[in-house]
């Protein structure tokens, strides 16, 4: 029961994040066409969400490194190879095929050219999964081992002063977290706080997310991942945590659905781009240009669309040969 919990707590969690990054992702598409965006509540939100969403999830990657470890080094570093690498390219290659010759539907085309390099410059997303395989690579060369982690850590952070790069920023910025999941795998995993206690949690720490957020906007100058941002991003991941828990103890149907998100999170993270370029080429062409609606309509099909997907390809045994789930 225990092991089933924590299971269900760490899917809830990764339901929530990815919605809030589709979210994240069709506020900014709508920026373009839209200047009530980058003003406002909506600015707000963008940069409140953006401060804690991508880190929750290198904080959840790290949870189960210790594990993964016992399996032995080289049998991690194969196991990511296929559930990182392998999707990395494959989608990347998709994606950024679909981009270059249907230029009208997305914000920044891509040139052909760029498909040969997507080896060390992503496309889009993809940055993502560039940069959490670079985590499990370090992880592997440490072979886990957490103090030599935090020294890697620790280089990284120094190397901002001198780096310039963005995919090597994004991966110096994300590692720590990455770290802390392995440092605190332990306490969260083994975690299991009552529903009282997970009620006051969660609602201690949106009051903590909001004021964060608020005070230090404008000391990190709209900046997600800038230092002063940091206590808005680590009461975020915690909310994220404590809310999770409380959904779980709370709602069976409601924690079912977002287990269920939580567990197709990465087909929906590959997809959500292309879906939600697509609606909002469709919803143009049927009148629907309000920006709450491609708001809330664009991240409800950012989600949905991919997630059915997810499904059809589960039912068809699909998802491994795509690269969308582990070997078994």
């Amino acid at each position: 029961m225990a092991a089933k919990q924590r299971i269900a707590w760490i899917d809830i969690a990764r339901g929530i994040g990815i919605i809030l990054v589709v979210f994240g992702h069709v506020l900014i598409s709508l920026s373009f066409s839209h200047a009530d965006v980058r003003e406002g509540f909506l600015a707000a939100a963008e940069y409140t969400i953006y401060t804690f969403h991508m880190p929750l999830f290198f904080v959840l990657a790290g949870l189960n490194v210790v594990h993964s470890m016992l399996k032995g080094p080289r049998r991690f570093l194969q196991d990511k190879l296929w559930t990182i690498a392998y999707p990395y390219v494959l989608w990347s290659l998709i994606q950024g095929s679909i981009q270059v010759l249907l230029p009208h539907m997305i914000n920044t085309p891509h040139a052909a050219k760029s498909l040969a390099f997507i080896l060390w410059r992503p496309i889009g997303q993809f940055w993502f999964l560039y940069a959490l395989f670079s985590c499990h690579f370090l992880a592997f060369l440490c072979k886990g081992r957490r103090w030599a982690l935090t020294l890697c850590a620790g280089a990284g952070l120094l190397s901002l002063h001198w780096i310039s790069n963005g995919l090597a920023v994004a991966v110096a910025i994300m590692f720590p977290f990455y770290v802390v999941g392995v440092w605190t795998s332990s306490l969260l995993l083994n975690w299991r706080p009552t529903q009282r206690t997970a009620f006051f949690s969660t609602l201690g720490l949106t009051g903590a997310l909001l004021l964060c957020a608020h005070v230090v906007r404008g000391p990190a100058n709209d900046r997600p991942y800038a230092l002063p941002s940091l206590p808005a991003g680590i009461a975020g991941i915690l909310l994220i945590i404590a809310l999770s828990h409380l959904l779980h103890s709370l709602s069976a149907s409601l924690s079912g659905i977002l287990v269920s998100l939580g567990q197709a999170s990465f087909t929906i993270y590959i997809l959500h781009v292309l879906v939600g370029a697509a609606t909002r080429v469709a919803l143009s062409h049927l009148g629907l240009s309000s920006l709450w609606t491609q708001l809330l309509l664009g991240t409800a099909a950012g989600v949905l669309i991919p997630f059915a997907i997810h499904l059809a390809l589960q039912r068809v045994h699909l998802l491994v040969p795509l690269g969308l789930a582990p070997l078994p």
